[in-house]
């Protein structure tokens, strides 16, 4: 009988990477529209790289949660995992990747550490440090 591991089946609804990126920059762009003239594609889809490579080293490696966290990057700001309580929720190990994200909104997780999250927003969060790739 033929067994296909949830890895596979998330690396096959993924595509291939470009292709993800490319999915995710048009969902962050459909979620905020003013990106577009703050940011050309080029700058986004950096943007977007720098998110997946943020996911993967918290193991958040499906399709579904890596677009969540992106979104979370956009939507409140890059280094959003640099407050204390939330790097704590995504670096429990003992949980999946997708009752962490589930838990960040949790009472775990304060407002205050979002509306905190928000203001220490840095801009140079977005860089991609990817040895891959050329800055």
């Amino acid at each position: 009988m033929l067994v296909i591991r949830q890895e596979q089946i998330d690396t096959l609804s993924k595509g291939s990477d470009d292709e993800f990126v490319e999915f995710l920059l048009a969902h962050v762009k459909k979620e905020d529209p003013e990106l577009e003239s703050k940011y050309d594609d080029d700058a986004i889809r950096v943007m977007v790289r720098t998110g997946i490579d943020k996911a993967n080293h918290y193991k958040i490696t499906s399709a579904k949660d890596q677009s969540a966290f992106v979104s979370i990057m956009f939507r409140i700001a890059p280094n959003f995992d640099g407050q204390p309580d939330i790097k704590a929720v995504l670096e429990e190990t003992h949980s999946a990747a997708a009752d962490r994200l589930e838990k960040l909104w949790s009472p775990a997780v304060p407002a205050e550490v979002w509306d905190k999250a928000v203001d220490d927003y840095d801009e140079a969060a977005w860089q991609n440090d990817r040895k891959d790739e050329p800055k």
